[in-house]
């Protein structure tokens, strides 16, 4: 080691605190207690790529070396100590000026970038590893929107963005409609389309809907140019008189069911 060699910290760091417990099966056996708490810490360095476990001191240590500008290792050494300060360089989360290591030119380069620190940190660990996109896609043998739609059914059917039924029961609440149910189905079919629901690995549901819109005669008709305009692409839409209707929602109470 040189005495005039130079020294700072890591630029994009961030350090989490952890408790770990273990179990102290003597002291549970003598009545005790037995679950023993120690505090470590992760330090994530964009720069490195992977979590490193540090002790308080470390985490201390590391504090007490700036991050900007070079410092003599002899001072740093004096004021952290000699020992830890080649721990932490050793972890690669304090480097040496000019000394060619990996670790340094990483450093280095996030630093031209003038990355924030946390979000160079996250970008970093949260990239995927290992997974071959390409390889992944012809193993599915979806190759297509063809493929996706026979493999996995047709998406639900959408009126200006919404589901069918959301757009329903909105437009429905606005114009003072009585009352609307939507009932989710898990499976089923109509005409010539492939019977649908969901299935794992769906992300959007493509489960059939069912909703209900009870309300006097002259107010179904009064909406009904609602209901055919929302339904004018996709839906089986049919309408009956009940023969008795009563709604109670506690002390309120609407119709009646006597006579029918």
């Amino acid at each position: 080691m040189s005495e005039n060699q130079r020294v700072r910290r890591c630029a994009a760091l961030s350090l989490q605190p952890e408790d770990r417990m273990t179990l102290d099966f003597a002291a549970l056996l003598g009545g005790r207690e037995a679950v023993r708490i120690t505090q470590v810490w992760h330090a994530t360095a964009a720069h490195l790529g992977h979590v490193v476990e540090l002790d308080a001191a470390m985490v201390e240590a590391l504090g007490l070396i700036g991050e900007s500008r070079w410092q003599s290792r002899a001072d740093v050494a004096a004021n952290v100590g000699t020992d830890r300060l080649r721990e932490l360089i050793d972890l690669g989360l304090v480097l040496v000026e000019d000394d060619g290591a990996l670790t340094h030119r990483q450093d280095s380069r996030l630093r031209d970038m003038q990355w924030h620190s946390l979000a160079a940190v996250g970008h970093m660990f949260s990239r995927w590893s290992g997974v071959d996109s390409v390889a992944s896609q012809n193993e599915s043998t979806i190759r297509s929107t063809e493929d996706l739609i026979a493999k996995f059914g047709p998406p639900p059917p959408h009126f200006h963005g919404r589901p069918v039924y959301s757009e329903l029961t909105r437009r429905l609440r606005m114009a003072g409609a009585a009352g609307a149910t939507t009932i989710l189905g898990d499976w089923g079919f109509s005409s010539d389309e492939h019977p649908h629901g969901d299935r794992f690995g769906r992300i959007a549901s493509h489960r059939p809907t069912y909703t209900v819109y009870i309300d006097r005669p002259d107010r179904v008709a009064e909406v009904w140019p609602l209901i055919d305009e929302v339904t004018a692409e996709h839906a089986i839409v049919t309408s009956l008189v009940v023969p008795g209707y009563r709604e109670r929602a506690g002390d309120t109470e609407h119709g009646a069911l006597t006579g029918v």
